[in-house]
């Protein structure tokens, strides 16, 4: 047994077990007017405009100072996955932590959750859990479909609870899908799974007829029951994979004429470039994987493990996809970590998708590693990523 997964199921993991985000959604408050020039180094800034140079873009690698006496502590939430990490052990221990949680009461919450089954197209069907405002209006909500991080091996329902009942906390419906996992399932089994998920929401009944089952085309019929008006907003997102995947479904769904379309992408701290990928003149601002190569959470044997497991056809932009056309891709919403190894990955993507003229926002974190708000919820950062979370959803619901 690994020492992380040893550290899981000790007594002192309770920090762990406590910053997992539950059902509840968190006490957002209203962002801060948002900066486009990184002045604030430590604390976060936003970009909407300027390109980095690339001093700065080296400096978002240099430890933050709130997170140095993390660093220091040695504490085991610090490592990331090694080729030796065990990953049935590591769901199994997932497993028991949801089954201790302490469940909020469903009848005290500002919105409701519906477990459902959404057809897929070789005839089977994953789970998916449906938040919903307590009051819907007659005409529908803005709707968002999440697919949830986790190296696309780990992750169920809870990893982005908290993303979902945000978006009901702004007036839409969110639909958690969860897809199917790597290694039993490899690439693109969780691309498929997430592209049919957002088809059937849609009721994109033409591309559901192609399927081989006759209940797949009843259950669209029921998709509208959801509550959710695409045409008041319909987003796609996720975290880490989750965001690698909503941006693989946003190219799809714009390659397939999907009406009404898709009106933004929620895709913090995306994964999908690589060296032969990036465009040549960007080529000098992709360092981030060597540099952050030996950062804490994730690091660069944790990505080489994570695609040796995913099996992803690494020539395809379904597995990285800045190697997409760009042109008519709705609003992009991104977040970058400065000690992450991918945090090159998702600013380029943010760049590529600014040049082909989508609008992107971008909210950057010097200095902390991958995904730093799920382990270690106490720090000034998590709470101002909790805000920018908000402003960066209601932006993409913005006309």
């Amino acid at each position: 047994m690994s020492d992380f997964v040893q550290y899981l199921t000790s007594q002192d993991s309770k920090a762990w077990k406590s910053s997992i985000k539950d059902t509840l959604a968190p006490q957002f408050m209203s962002s801060s007017p948002k900066s486009n020039s990184p002045t604030s180094s430590y604390l976060g800034f936003s970009i909407n405009h300027t390109m980095l140079t690339i001093d700065e873009i080296r400096a978002l690698g240099e430890v933050n100072p709130e997170f140095k006496p993390i660093l220091e502590s040695g504490n085991p939430l610090l490592r990331g996955w090694t080729h030796d990490t065990d990953i049935p052990a590591i769901r199994q221990v997932i497993k028991k932590m949801r089954q201790d949680q302490v469940k909020p009461d469903l009848a005290t919450l500002p919105y409701t959750e519906e477990d459902i089954e959404i057809p897929l197209r070789d005839g089977l069907e994953t789970d998916a859990r449906v938040y919903k405002p307590r009051q819907v209006p007659a005409d529908g909500c803005p709707g968002m479909v999440v697919f949830h991080g986790g190296g696309f091996m780990v992750g169920d329902f809870e990893t982005e609870a908290w993303l979902c009942a945000l978006f009901t906390q702004l007036g839409g419906i969110a639909v958690n899908v969860n897809y199917r996992h790597a290694p039993e399932h490899p690439f693109p089994a969780a691309i498929h799974d997430a592209l049919d998920a957002t088809n059937w929401v849609s009721c994109r009944r033409d591309v559901l007829a192609a399927a081989p089952t006759d209940r797949l085309m009843q259950t669209a019929k029921n998709a509208k029951s959801l509550g959710i008006d695409p045409g008041k907003g319909f987003l796609v997102g996720g975290e880490s994979s989750g965001a690698d995947m909503a941006l693989v479904v946003a190219h799809l769904c714009r390659d397939s004429k999907m009406s009404p379309p898709l009106t933004g992408i929620y895709a913090p701290m995306p994964a999908g470039a690589s060296e032969e990928t990036v465009p040549e003149k960007y080529k000098d601002r992709f360092f981030s994987l060597e540099q952050n190569s030996h950062a804490p959470v994730l690091y660069a044997e944790s990505i080489e493990f994570i695609r040796k497991m995913y099996k992803a056809d690494l020539t395809s932009p379904m597995a990285l996809p800045i190697a997409f056309d760009h042109t008519g891709i709705p609003k992009t919403y991104f977040q970058i970590c400065g000690l992450d190894p991918v945090r090159d990955c998702g600013m380029l993507l943010e760049q590529v998708l600014k040049d082909a003229g989508v609008q992107t926002r971008m909210d950057i974190y010097p200095g902390m590693p991958h995904a730093f708000w799920a382990f270690f919820p106490e720090l000034t950062l998590t709470k101002k990523h909790d805000e920018d979370s908000e402003e960066g959803l209601r932006w993409l619901l913005e006309k």
